[in-house]
């Protein structure tokens, strides 16, 4: 699936703004007690305008990330809420390991869970660095490719000012750029699953598919006893 990235903004998501600076679909909302509405056709105004004239400008950007804005760049209950609903267009029914954070516990984030048809399975405090996937698995390498990339722009950042015998500025790169980055992450991603298997080893690994269930016996049975599992085992030095 695609990464979600969240920038700093008003709320929104990028993929329901068009090219023409005008909202796909209706969307309400609350802030506090602020009701907001988003509505189908009428102009977005200069809510992620920058954003929207990137996409156009350099589409392979974005195709693989989910762009949200929120004012702190953080994930808030809106966006948690806002993602339930993008991925129950693509699984009819799924089950979310999350560690205990706090967005995705509200009334909110639960009650579209429950009606994307999507169960939360909860990592139990502290435990998260020993079963998550994305600390035990993906951090790091969504990280290392991050930084590779980052450190690469800032060297052609300073040759080219080196070029017009200007100063660099490094600490406040372009929205493009730090598209550059992220989506460079998600590549990462994506090409170490697919050498690796990396999500379904790490699942068995942190015993995420001790169990699966057998359709003709109708009843839970230990995954190790099915074919897909033999090279995947359980446990690690964690």
């Amino acid at each position: 699936m695609k990464s979600c990235l969240v920038l700093k903004g008003a709320h929104c998501c990028l993929n329901n703004i068009d090219d023409d600076h005008k909202f796909i679909k209706d969307k309400t909302f609350w802030i506090g007690d602020v009701k907001k509405e988003q509505v189908a056709g009428r102009s977005a105004g200069n809510l992620a305008y920058s954003l929207v004239e990137l996409r156009k400008k350099k589409p392979e950007l974005f195709k693989d990330l989910i762009v949200f804005q929120q004012p702190a760049a953080f994930m808030d209950e809106i966006i948690m809420t806002w993602i339930s609903e993008d991925q129950a267009q693509h699984f009819s029914q799924a089950v979310h390991q999350r560690d205990l954070f706090g967005a995705a516990l509200t009334q909110t984030a639960r009650k579209a869970s429950q009606l994307a048809q999507q169960i939360s399975s909860w990592i139990a405090p502290k435990m998260t660095p020993v079963l998550q996937l994305t600390d035990t698995d993906c951090a790091y390498i969504l990280k290392r490719a991050s930084d590779e990339t980052k450190a690469e722009i800032c060297r052609e950042l300073r040759a080219l000012a080196r070029e017009n015998e200007e100063r660099a500025f490094l600490d406040n790169l372009s929205l493009e750029n730090i598209m550059k980055i992220a989506a460079a992450g998600h590549e990462a991603l994506v090409q170490k699953n697919a050498r690796l298997n990396l999500v379904l080893a790490g699942a068995r690994r942190n015993y995420m598919l001790s169990y699966r269930p057998d359709p003709v016996a109708k009843k839970m049975v230990v995954a190790s006893s099915q074919p897909w599992a033999q090279d995947l085992p359980e446990g690690s030095h964690r």
